[in-house]
C-alpha cells in the first residue's frame, strides 16, 4: 500500500476552535519537518470473505500552518493531490481533521475520511485517520484488480527532524 500525502486545504475552513493559534511558525510545536511510519489497516466488506490487509510505510512530512489550520505535506506523494488539513483545538496540543476530506490513493483506492486527530506529546507526533474506501484491487490470487470497498484506518507516528524556519508559514520548502 501507499503513504498518503497531506497538503493545503484548498477551501478555507473556519478557524473557531484555533485557540488563537497564529501563522508565527516559532510559536507552534507542531509546525517542521518530521520522519513518520505510517500503518494503514483495510478492513473488506466487499468482495465478501476478503481478509483485512495491512501495510507499513516510511514518510518525512513536512507541517505548515496557514489560515489557521496545520497542513501537512507528505514527501514522497503516496496519494494524488487533495485538500487535507487539521483545525488545532489545543495550541501545540492536539487537533481534529474537518470532515468531507477525501483522498485517491495510486493504487487505485478513493478514501473518504470520517475521523482524524493528531497530537503531540513527548514521544512525537501522533496521527490517527478512519476512513471509508471504495475502488479497484488486485487482491492476494494475482488475478485481475476487482472492485473493493470498506473501511480502514491510518496510525502514523513521526518524530521531528526540523523545527519550522523562523519567519516562514506554509511549512514547503524544507
Amino acid at each position: 500500500m501507499h503513504k498518503l500525502t497531506f497538503v493545503l486545504c484548498s477551501a478555507a475552513f473556519a478557524c473557531a476552535a484555533c485557540n488563537e493559534a497564529t501563522d508565527e511558525p516559532s510559536s507552534d510545536p507542531f509546525l517542521g519537518k518530521w520522519s513518520c511510519t505510517e500503518t494503514r489497516t483495510l478492513q473488506f466488506t466487499s468482495p465478501a470473505g476478503t481478509a483485512d490487509a495491512t501495510s507499513v510505510a516510511h514518510s518525512t512530512i513536512v507541517v505548515g500552518l496557514i489560515q489557521g489550520q496545520l497542513t501537512m505535506d507528505s514527501q514522497p506523494d503516496g496519494c494524488m493531490r487533495y485538500a487535507i488539513a487539521f483545525t488545532e483545538k489545543e495550541k501545540g496540543v492536539n487537533g481534529d481533521l474537518p470532515s468531507g476530506q477525501s483522498c485517491q490513493t495510486l493504487d487505485g483506492l478513493s478514501l473518504n475520511y470520517t475521523m482524524g486527530q493528531v497530537t503531540l506529546d513527548m514521544t512525537g507526533m501522533h496521527m490517527t485517520l478512519a476512513f471509508g474506501f471504495a475502488g479497484t484491487q488486485q487482491l492476494g490470487d494475482g488475478g485481475a484488480p476487482v472492485a473493493v470497498e470498506g473501511t480502514g484506518t491510518t496510525d502514523t507516528v513521526c518524530t521531528k527532524i526540523v523545527a519550522a524556519a523562523v519567519g516562514g508559514s506554509s511549512g514547503g520548502g524544507w
